[in-house]
């Protein structure tokens, strides 16, 4: 029979095994359930997305890189090392890889040439307009992004490293589509893949690959640059035309009231400021009709000195147009037309010395026939105007009568 102080031992240590195991078992669920908290995208602690490679294709680093070449045509790219692993894009023959891992009947590869993937939106920060940074520890590529109401896509192997900075293909619905890092690896079947050697044999060839990875790069990125810049111009044009609208009715009304041209003047300022994007040549137009807005300023400030003069008993001087009033005028540009939605007109007629817009261009009733041809003169070269300039202003370009229109 044992002691009672050495049975107190014996129950006092099963306690404690028990409490041990306890924590364990508390420690390995908490571990798994921060595995499943981030199984989406984030700061995971372990790659997610694809399940490792079977026990019988366990992967094995390649003792060095080994530059390849894709021998067919449509091959697929895939997350994983199986033919049930996602296509990431189809490979045409002659396709640059770099092997960086041999699985049995499979490699995994680098694409110097690159190919598309996307990320979760609120663990990135925009750079630019053309790039974004990783901002979690660790973040998954993915190989789309998610569709609402669907698993989410799977996810390469190499996770992104906090800071890494990705090419911006576009933004929407909350994720970004990115050009994958060359270092992130993507798997292909060795039945079509052709050894070449070590990279430092074959530099020649990568270069060339990564080459036209830039070029794809820079032109998704002036595409994606022009398309913002239709858009924003578009709005900015709307914001020319409605200025324009706003300030012919204040002429027409007439008074000293300098209230509504200021409103107008903040309007458009704010359009300007939200649609730098636009073209030039629009941004120029905008700047051209704000100048004017600052100008009836003057004008209704001169009026109101002119009444006050008149009140007095004084002769007032006299009210000076918006533009000066020119009887003959020969000018020399390239006649555009510049659209502005919410215009009377729908837009003008411009006169453009090189890059700078000098005046607008009207036909009127009286002009002997045939009238000019604006339309059939547009856009082929330098056009010699001949006209009245008739003291109005529109976009904040002088007009002119047009008289006469000669090569």
């Amino acid at each position: 029979m044992l002691p009672m102080n050495h049975k107190l031992r014996l129950r006092s240590g099963s306690l404690i095994a028990a409490l041990l195991l306890l924590l364990s078992t508390a420690m390995v669920g908490g571990e798994r359930l921060a595995r499943e908290v981030y199984a989406e995208d984030g700061p995971a602690p372990a790659p997610a997305g694809e399940p490792e490679a079977s026990p019988a294709a366990k992967p094995s680093p390649a003792l060095e890189p080994t530059v390849a070449l894709v021998t067919g045509n449509n091959v697929n790219l895939r997350v994983g090392p199986r033919v049930s692993g996602k296509p990431v894009l189809r490979m045409q023959e002659g396709t640059v890889l770099l092997i960086v891992e041999r699985v049995p009947g499979w490699f995994g590869v680098r694409v110097p040439a690159g190919f598309e993937g996307a990320v979760a939106e609120r663990y990135v920060k925009l750079v630019g307009t053309d790039a974004v940074r990783i901002e979690a520890r660790s973040l998954n590529l993915r190989l789309q992004p998610r569709a609402e109401g669907k698993p989410m896509p799977a996810a390469f192997r190499d996770q992104l490293e906090h800071g890494a900075v990705l090419a911006l293909i576009d933004r929407a619905n909350g994720w970004a589509r990115v050009w994958a890092p060359e270092t992130v690896r993507a798997y292909v079947s060795a039945d079509y893949v052709k050894e070449l050697g070590p990279p430092t044999e074959h530099m020649a060839v990568l270069k060339a690959a990564r080459k036209r990875r830039t070029a794809r790069i820079e032109a998704q990125a002036e595409a994606r640059r022009e398309a913002a810049a239709r858009v924003s111009g578009a709005k900015l044009r709307a914001s020319i035309g409605s200025a324009q609208q706003t300030l012919y009715k204040l002429r027409m009304r007439g008074g000293f009231d300098r209230a509504p041209v200021v409103t107008a003047i903040n309007g458009l300022e704010a359009s300007i400021d939200a649609c730098r994007a636009s073209p030039a040549a629009v941004r120029k137009l905008a700047h051209a009709i704000r100048q004017d807005l600052e100008s009836e300023l003057e004008i209704r400030m001169a009026r109101k000195d002119a009444e006050v003069a008149r009140l007095r008993g004084l002769d007032p001087p006299a009210e000076k147009p918006p533009a000066p009033k020119i009887a003959d005028v020969k000018v020399q540009g390239e006649i555009r037309w510049e659209p502005a939605p919410r215009w009377r007109n729908g837009g003008a007629w411009v006169l453009w010395a090189g890059e700078d817009p000098r005046y607008v261009l009207h036909l009127t009733t009286g002009l002997p026939h045939p009238l000019p041809d604006l339309k059939g003169n547009a856009g082929q070269g330098l056009r010699t105007i001949r006209g009245r300039q008739s003291g109005e202003r529109v976009f904040g370009l002088p007009v002119i009568e047009v008289r006469s229109i000669s090569k």
